[in-house]
């Protein structure tokens, strides 16, 4: 399982919103700690240069 942090908070915990997909296509939950956190990657695009 794999999920995305956005920039969007939830108003009952406070916490920061997850996009995920469990298999019932994509959605955003309020789920940042309902499973053990085993990494933690960031995207940085690459840049081109012309």
């Amino acid at each position: 399982h794999i999920g995305m942090v956005v920039n969007e908070i939830a108003q009952d915990s406070g916490q920061p919103l997850i996009v995920h997909n469990i298999g019932r296509g994509p959605e955003m939950s309020d789920m940042l700690f309902a499973y053990t956190i085993t990494g933690h990657y960031r995207f940085v695009p690459a840049t081109y240069s012309e």
